[in-house]
C-alpha cells in the first residue's frame, strides 16, 4: 500500500505484508531519470531496487543488497511484456481510463 510523502507523489512509503509475517515499511522516490527506487532497510542490511522502462514493452530492474554500507549481491533483470494490447486498443484504453 503506498502513501506519497509529497503532492507530486513522486516520493513515500510502502507497506508490504507477505503471509503472517509483520508489516515492513519501504521507501520509493522517482529519480531525475524517471526511475522508481525501492529502499528496504533492516539492521545492518538494505536493499534498494531500480525499476524503469526502456520501453512499453520491456522494463529493467536492479537489484543491491548491502551490509554494512558494503555491497554483496547484485542482480540484473529484464521482462518483456509478450501479447500486448495493439495500439490503437492501448490508446482506447487509456482514454477510457482517463475520462470520468
Amino acid at each position: 500500500m503506498p502513501f506519497a510523502a509529497t503532492p507530486s507523489g513522486e516520493q513515500g512509503q510502502l507497506l508490504r505484508q507477505v503471509n503472517q509475517e509483520p508489516i515492513v515499511q519501504l521507501s520509493f522516490h522517482i529519480n531525475h531519470e524517471q526511475k522508481l527506487i525501492v529502499t528496504e532497510t533492516h539492521e545492518q542490511i538494505a536493499v534498494e531496487e531500480r525499476m524503469w522502462f526502456a520501453s512499453p514493452n520491456l522494463r529493467l530492474r536492479v537489484s543491491l543488497l548491502k551490509q554494512d554500507q558494503a555491497l554483496c549481491q547484485a542482480t540484473w533483470y529484464s521482462e518483456v511484456r509478450l501479447g500486448g494490447l495493439p495500439q490503437p486498443e492501448v490508446q482506447a484504453l487509456a482514454s477510457s481510463v482517463l475520462t470520468p
